[in-house]
């Protein structure tokens, strides 16, 4: 969550123009290129716990416990950003052109993975029951072939000569992401040690900065890019967020080196803030554009320097789970947070 945060709030100086020729603007693009895996490990840790066969029931009790929350969510968070470009960014946009936004998952910035998680809890409730009898490995081959969709997509669009045509809309939103959804159940049980996880961490490292270098570098070549990077389609983003999603797990759980930061208040705050992803997602949008149009950390939203810069990301991140982690203490705001 965080670092969907780091794009939202970095992403805007990353994508400046001439932000290539800067100090400034590299240093966005490093940190927003870094964070493209957040997207795809979002999809990946929601499959770990939306595909568990022992949390799962039957099919109407899962159905029920998943939307009962994110239904009322999309339709309260759509709501309130019409209301907000009307209030508070003084825009003037009528019901029938919101409803055409909502519909190309354009209301606003990042609403459409509403779109895609539910998509995957639907076929999720078609998926479980197979998953119950079938193995990690059953699992995995599923989930790569799945994965290979857009990639492959990716790579031989230089080679068919056609555009690319994705069809993003509400109802098919999820296909691009259900090899990543698969994969966060397969890879669950995979942890690493030792030598193993050292060299797990620099082949993280090495990814990133393979990330950087494509968002760095604007004349690569077109299928260099396709196979590398720049979109979380390719299939180097596909392989960053399933070695970062190891190297995670690897990290923090029961025997590895960070496990301590799971247990005691640490642990606590991790359940709560944990909890609070979905309403943080939501509502850190707003937040960022109201610190750049409140000119207290200046007065656009491609900042001026990089201690402005970071200060709005630090900012942002305080301010969106603290209200998110307030809010939901009113228990009927956990249906919409």
């Amino acid at each position: 969550m965080c670092a969907v945060i780091a794009i939202h709030t970095f992403g805007y100086n990353a994508v400046a123009e001439g932000a290539r020729g800067t100090a400034l603007g590299r240093f966005a693009v490093i940190v927003d290129a870094a964070a493209v895996v957040s997207v795809p490990l979002f999809v990946m840790m929601s499959g770990t716990l939306l595909l568990d066969p022992r949390r799962y029931g039957d099919t109407g009790s899962y159905l029920r416990r998943r939307l009962r929350r994110l239904i009322p969510a999309l339709v309260f968070w759509q709501a309130f950003y019409w209301i907000f470009r009307i209030t508070v960014r003084g825009e003037e946009v009528d019901a029938s052109t919101y409803g055409t936004w909502i519909l190309k998952g354009t209301s606003y910035q990042a609403l459409y993975y509403f779109w895609i998680i539910i998509g995957l809890v639907l076929v999720g409730s078609l998926l479980i029951p197979w998953i119950a009898q079938v193995s990690h490995r059953a699992v995995l081959v599923a989930g790569l072939g799945f994965c290979a969709m857009p990639v492959l997509t990716m790579l031989t669009h230089t080679t068919r000569g056609l555009a690319n045509v994705w069809i993003e809309t509400p109802w098919t939103w999820w296909v691009f992401y259900l090899g990543l959804f698969l994969l966060g159940w397969a890879l669950a049980t995979v942890v690493v040690r030792g030598v193993a996880l050292a060299g797990l961490t620099i082949v993280v490292a090495a990814l990133a900065c393979v990330q950087i270098y494509v968002f760095r570098n604007a004349d690569l070549d077109a299928a260099w890019v396709y196979l590398t990077g720049g979109s979380v389609y390719t299939l180097g983003t596909h392989l960053y967020a399933i070695v970062v999603f190891v190297w995670l797990h690897s990290l923090f759980a029961p025997g590895g080196p960070l496990v301590r930061l799971t247990t005691g208040r640490l642990g606590a705050l991790g359940v709560i803030t944990g909890a609070s992803t979905l309403g943080v997602f939501a509502f850190h949008s707003a937040v960022t554009w109201i610190l750049a149009d409140s000119g207290v950390l200046g007065d656009d939203l491609v900042a001026d320097s990089a201690p402005q810069l970071v200060a709005r990301y630090a900012i942002a991140v305080v301010v969106s789970f603290g209200v998110i982690v307030l809010a939901r203490r009113w228990r009927p705001l956990t249906y919409i947070t």
